[in-house]
């Protein structure tokens, strides 16, 4: 349908020596945009570190909600909670919490836009013994799926469990968890990786970037965890009390969902993956590291029947609008 013309617009137009100009209502309607209060939200911790954008971050355990003072775009980062490491001999690192990336998503005020962040499954006791999986993040409905558990052993039939990312296998049970797809809208993007399969080994937990095992990854080998995936946009130094922690989020301090390491007896350490991953153990002592809180990281495995796996970190949201 053609634009409305009216002849007296068009008069008046002429009168003022104003033809051929854009019409007058929209140039009332641009001044009066002009004289609004510019976009805001409530909600979470706010910051405004002084690059242009306000981050509002939301932590686990969380009972709040973004609320906007009109229309406008926002950038939101969704992570899940990692899952936990299993416990007892050559067990498999947590899989990574699962990681949802909005860029620009549009969104009206002043309804609240409900958030929820997951937290950390629970690492396994020991030999025997199941960990748990990751809990749900979600921004408004778009939901990151919690990572899966590593595989613990033996006595137990257990194996690496599906998730966000998957949880390594075990020597016992050498199966790694598959990355469940997370069905999210078109704006959206998700992003995990499957633990690795490994008989007679242990597998490290997937991670957003790689999965386990870390193939082309800075740590090489079945147990190391999946490197987590680097979000510029949403750097640590914008999250509460996470600064000495920094580190863990890779060389650039912006990785996040990094899976947990494969622990095995009488070896070194092996690493987590960049973005929260928990260090593998042999277990002597102590047990499987923890994933790190607010990154999503799986815990680590552990390579000794009476360690326990390490605990699988929390999840976070973080929402941010230009100034």
């Amino acid at each position: 349908m053609a634009p409305f013309k009216s002849s007296l617009a068009k008069s008046t137009g002429k009168l003022f020596g104003v033809f051929n100009q854009p019409d007058l209502s929209l140039r009332g309607a641009v001044q009066s945009r002009r004289g609004a209060a510019p976009f805001s939200a409530t909600g979470g911790t706010k910051s405004t570190p002084g690059n242009g954008y306000v981050y509002h971050v939301f932590e686990h355990p969380n009972s709040d909600a973004l609320v906007v003072n009109g229309p406008g775009n926002i950038d939101v980062l969704i992570v899940a909670g990692g899952g936990g490491g299993g416990g007892g001999y050559y067990t498999g690192g947590g899989g990574a919490g699962g990681v949802v990336h909005g860029p620009n998503i549009p969104v009206t005020g002043p309804a609240p836009y409900a958030v929820v962040v997951g937290d950390g499954g629970a690492g396994s006791p020991g030999a025997g013994g199941a960990a748990g999986s990751g809990e749900n993040s979600s921004f408004a409905g778009v939901t990151a799926l919690g990572g899966g558990h590593g595989a613990s052993g033996p006595g137990t039939d257990d194996h690496g469990d599906s998730g966000g990312s998957g949880g390594g296998g075990g020597y016992y049970s050498g199966n790694g968890g598959a990355a469940t797809p997370q069905p999210v809208p078109g704006d959206y993007t998700a992003y995990g990786n499957a633990g690795k399969t490994a008989p007679g080994n242990a597998g490290g937990g997937g991670g957003a970037l790689r999965a386990g095992g870390n193939p082309g990854g800075t740590n090489t080998g079945s147990r190391a965890g999946g490197d987590g995936r680097e979000f510029s946009d949403f750097p640590g130094s914008v999250i509460p009390n996470l600064t000495p922690l920094v580190p863990s989020m890779g060389p650039n301090g912006t990785s996040y969902g990094g899976g947990g390491g494969g622990g095995y007896p009488g070896a070194s350490d092996m690493a987590g993956g960049f973005g929260g991953g928990g260090n593998g153990s042999s277990g002597n002592p102590p047990g499987g590291h923890a994933g790190v809180d607010k990154l999503g990281g799986g815990g680590g495995g552990v390579g000794n029947a009476s360690g326990a796996g390490g605990t699988g970190g929390s999840g976070i949201v973080i929402v941010r609008y230009s100034v």
